[in-house]
């Protein structure tokens, strides 16, 4: 497994941050095309109508009034509730064609007849499309990848944006500009909480090991920095985390510790709780442990909640 954690693990489709269309096509009309994060080349003889999007992705243009007919990527909890990166996507009204990662349903993708695919990427790595169906994949419709780390929320928000415009949609409907200044609001609460010089932990864990997150690799975090949250940067280079066994668990102080609240990627809170190491942490021990929503989709209304909840979370919280 790699440092990145693999786990961390009528529709249209995407375009990479950075890429550009050359020319604008309506549909049924003008050749369509995009250059993506890996400077491949997607084409289509007019706008693609039917797009496979990985989950993230797709909640990202849902917001922006983007229907993709088919998903693919983490989508329920054990419990039943959505997880973090379904966003506002409606699952009774498209169809899910792979669910953990390594898994995509050729057949039931090809009978979606789609003629995009789109998905994220970190790295290099096309996230959750596996190595042995994409020529397949590829022979029916083209793949679009974006990267998303090492950049700012704000930068990926903004380049979804742009593609939702390229590919038709109002970007200046009423529902997207209200969106934006909500945001921009919840962003200014957030860089006043920041004046209170609290420091920020951010992982993950499983019973094996704790993952400290790092800040300039991950997108959100990378916001906070910039909004002046003072997020704690580990030792992991360029790496997406920094591995720690749990009698590191104390090697960084910090006032308040987001943890990671995806099913498939951290443990429950009593099962971390009951790690003697991670309660003896000043921050555990003073009940100033939240939840970090990571793979939050890239749309102003999904990260507006996100930095409200850090936000209110500092301003619960003291120096420890």
């Amino acid at each position: 497994m790699s440092t990145t954690r693999r786990a961390f693990l009528g529709g249209m489709g995407l375009l990479a941050l950075g890429a550009c269309g050359s020319p604008r096509g309506a549909a049924g009309g003008t050749a369509w095309e995009f250059t993506d994060d890996r400077g491949r080349k997607a084409g289509r003889p007019s706008r693609p109508q039917r797009v496979v999007a990985q989950i993230t992705a797709a909640a990202a243009l849902w917001d922006l009034g983007i229907r993709p007919v088919g998903v693919f990527g983490p989508q329920k909890r054990p419990d039943g509730s959505n997880e973090v990166m379904i966003g506002n996507v409606d699952l009774s009204t498209t169809q899910s064609v792979g669910i953990t990662y390594g898994e995509f349903n050729v057949d039931k993708f090809l009978s979606l007849r789609p003629d995009l695919v789109v998905t994220v990427m970190y790295g290099d790595e096309l996230w959750y499309i596996p190595k042995e169906p994409t020529p397949t994949i590829e022979s029916v419709a083209p793949i679009i990848g974006i990267r998303l780390n090492g950049r700012s929320a704000r930068t990926n928000i903004e380049s979804f944006v742009k593609l939702a415009a390229d590919l038709g949609a109002d970007t200046k409907a009423p529902a997207v500009t209200e969106a934006k200044t909500d945001f921009d609001r919840a962003a200014e609460g957030l860089s006043a909480a920041a004046k209170s010089g609290l420091k920020v932990l951010v992982v993950s864990a499983n019973k094996d090991k704790l993952y400290i997150a790092t800040p300039t690799y991950h997108g959100d975090l990378k916001l906070f920095q910039e909004l002046g949250v003072d997020v704690v940067v580990p030792n992991a280079g360029k790496d997406a985390f920094e591995s720690l066994s749990w009698e590191q668990a104390d090697r960084y102080p910090a006032d308040v510790i987001l943890v990671d609240s995806r099913a498939a990627t951290s443990i429950p809170r009593a099962e971390l709780n009951a790690i003697p190491t991670w309660s003896r942490h000043p921050a555990v021990r003073a009940g100033q442990v939240f939840e970090w929503a990571a793979e939050t989709p890239y749309s102003y209304n999904r990260f507006a909640p996100v930095l409200r909840s850090l936000t209110d979370a500092l301003g619960k919280s003291r120096r420890v």
